[in-house]
């Protein structure tokens, strides 16, 4: 059918059917961005209530693709996934951090100043992401920051915000910088929870660089 005669909603199912059927699986995230057709994706970013990045789980429970993580889907778990795949990204600033809780696929309910700069540092310093750390950043004023003024960015910032705005998800009290709700602990070693911390991350990394570069070319 001439795809313009379908609604964007219908459009987008039939991308994410495509997309499953070119890789053989169910497609994360990345996946979909990945493969799908831009102006499809461009159309669908920029109406909400069609936009599936906002809401990939229960995108895929209406689609009847939620086989072996129904039970991820019922709980706290959903919600906090769907705050990282929500929160606002106007900077880059919070996906080092969300990193930094992710951990490698070792997910901790609690992060030191120490693995916020080590996650913040090696964020900025991969390609040129160091750009995106201030206006007008060259790589030799990025290299000559020092760690306390990356940490007084980090704290003033993205921690800052997510304690405001992070839906009650991270605490801070006098012992921890930065932490998660107790109720996330049994969560924490979650092969479900795992993986869709990692896709919302690498998906909304990748399409801030991509409005970035988008932006540039305007």
């Amino acid at each position: 059918m001439d795809r313009k005669h379908l609604k964007l909603k219908d459009q987008i199912i039939n991308e994410y059917f495509k997309v499953k059927e070119l890789l053989a699986k169910r497609p994360t995230r990345l996946d979909l961005f990945t493969y799908m057709d831009d102006n499809i994706y461009e159309a669908a970013i920029t109406h909400s209530k069609d936009n599936p990045f906002k809401r990939y789980l229960e995108f895929l429970n209406d689609l009847g693709e939620l086989s072996q993580i129904e039970e991820f889907y019922k709980g706290i778990g959903r919600e906090f996934i769907s705050l990282i795949e929500n929160t606002n990204m106007s900077k880059v600033y919070k996906m080092p951090v969300f990193m930094a809780f992710y951990n490698n696929s070792n997910v901790l309910m609690e992060v030191t100043e120490k693995q916020l700069l080590s996650s913040w540092k090696k964020f900025f310093s991969t390609g040129t992401n160091w750009k995106d750390l201030d206006k007008n950043m060259t790589l030799q004023k990025y290299k000559d920051i020092s760690d306390k003024e990356h940490l007084r960015k980090i704290l003033a910032m993205p921690v800052h915000f997510l304690l405001e705005s992070g839906k009650g998800f991270f605490i801070k009290d006098d012992d921890v910088i930065l932490g998660l709700r107790e109720e996330l602990r049994p969560l924490i070693d979650n092969s479900v929870m795992i993986q869709q911390m990692k896709d919302v991350i690498d998906y909304r990394t990748m399409d801030y660089y991509k409005r970035r570069y988008r932006e540039k070319q305007n």
